[in-house]
């Protein structure tokens, strides 16, 4: 049985709209060493404690083109021998790069070999980047990588499998704890191809990507403050693009009567001239404590969503 408790979110629409924008795309921060497996160049190894120490070779913000956010990253076989294969241009697909900084041009970088068979030079990636925990048990993804790869997040190793390999795909379950999550995968790619980096997400579920912007958690956070959630039932809504966005907070009924946990909802609507288009998406989850907590999941997931997440959000 549900009550019928809900939170007014009151924020300036126009504000919303554009401390928003920046925080839906998922971008990776990548550093890429390449040169010597010595432990200063590159390496072989894809964890923190074998990352290169020497200067880095390209930096960029690489943008995902995928539907869940995530990396898809190969070179298919068969193994190179000499300079002319396994090159980054091939490797960095399904995304753009920009912001790039290095030691050579992009151009050059591109065209660049990122490793050969016997290891005389490897490459070694850094990819940062963050997401919104939900509060719920976590998010489920997988991970394929060819060769060796490690995540961690916040600090502490989530995966670690930093050896030159074959083809591997491992399932692992990312901290959902309400908040922003910072993540640090490191990839090697040595020995020559074939090369893959592949990480896919669950549909529907917040895509990796950059933290949300602070502005727009703080605009959240300014609406919700002093709010009464007890028996309250309200609307909130708030414009992001060119769609209008309905936030609710709901608390459950436990089992034996008392208060249970708060889940969010989002009802988007979309008018283009005479036409309007909507799309429930409700978004549950038992382990928000607070209606605050419910209301900003709720938020967030509505405007990744409206972002392309799923492509019947088009007219």
């Amino acid at each position: 049985m549900k009550k019928s408790a809900f939170v007014v979110l009151m924020v300036n629409l126009l504000a919303l709209a554009s401390a928003g924008g920046a925080s839906a795309n998922s971008i990776y921060s990548v550093v890429v060493w390449r040169g010597a497996p010595d432990g200063i160049q590159s390496s072989t190894l894809a964890d923190t404690a074998h990352k290169p120490t020497g200067a880095s070779y390209a930096s960029f913000d690489f943008t995902s083109s995928l539907l869940d956010g995530g990396i898809d990253w190969s070179v298919l076989g068969p193994q190179n021998t000499t300079a002319s294969g396994n090159k980054f241009s091939s490797f960095l697909i399904n995304g753009t790069i920009s912001a790039y900084s290095g030691a050579v041009s992009e151009a050059t970088f591109l065209d660049t070999s990122m490793s050969v068979a016997g290891d005389a030079w490897a490459s070694y990636f850094q990819i940062t980047g963050g997401y919104f925990g939900a509060g719920g048990s976590g998010y489920f993804t997988q991970i394929t990588h060819d060769d060796g790869a490690s995540l961690y997040i916040d600090g502490s190793p989530a995966f670690l499998s930093p050896g030159e390999t074959s083809a591997i795909t491992a399932n692992l379950t990312m901290p959902g704890t309400l908040g922003t999550h910072h993540f640090e995968l490191d990839y090697v790619e040595g020995n020559g191809s074939p090369s893959q980096l592949t990480i896919a997400f669950p549909r529907g579920d917040p895509p990796i990507g950059r933290v949300p912007e602070p502005a727009t958690l703080a605009l959240l956070g300014a609406g919700l403050a002093g709010v009464g959630f007890s028996r309250r039932r309200m609307a909130a809504r708030f414009v992001y693009t060119d769609y209008q966005i309905q936030v609710s907070a709901q608390q459950r009924e436990s089992i034996d009567g008392s208060p249970g946990k708060w889940c969010g909802r989002a009802l988007i609507q979309r008018t283009r001239d005479v036409m309007t288009y909507s799309q429930k998406f409700s978004f549950e989850n038992e382990q928000c404590d607070t209606a605050e907590a419910a209301a900003r999941c709720a938020a967030e997931s509505a405007k990744w969503l409206v972002d392309g997440r799923l492509p019947d959000l088009t007219i």
